[in-house]
């Protein structure tokens, strides 16, 4: 046993880091022999787009949301203006009848509940 010279000593300096990174992808890919680079350039082009889309869903809603409130807001109007005539005439001339009355109140309320269902399905739309 005279070969075995057993070293006790730990070496504390650093190693030079001279081993090149080894890169786990390959440079291009099986699928359509596309770089990595050209791959990160088509997500951040599809990001892109999307975020294009949102911004466009978003000024849509907002235009057709106002579109339905001034809508509702007329219907209101109209109907308080009605209203406003018919108790504010002379009960022997009465521009309009009991019955044409609640016509017009129920058609202005189905009206505001159209509008204002159809800015909540336009805000918050339903996704599959």
């Amino acid at each position: 046993m005279d070969g075995f010279n057993l070293k006790t000593e730990l070496d504390t300096s650093p190693k030079p880091k001279n081993k090149p990174e080894i890169d786990i992808e390959p440079s291009k890919t099986k699928k359509n022999n596309q770089t990595k680079a050209e791959l990160a350039q088509e997500r951040v082009n599809a990001l892109k787009e999307q975020n294009s889309k949102s911004r466009d869903d978003r000024e849509m809603r907002k235009l057709y949301a106002e579109k339905a409130y001034s809508f509702a807001s007329y219907t209101i109007s109209f109907w308080a203006f009605l209203f406003l005539v018919y108790f504010l005439s002379p009960p022997d001339k009465k521009p309009l009848n009991d019955t044409a009355l609640a016509i017009f109140t129920t058609a202005c309320t189905i009206n505001i509940l159209a509008a204002f269902i159809s800015i909540i399905k336009g805000l918050f739309p339903y996704k599959k």
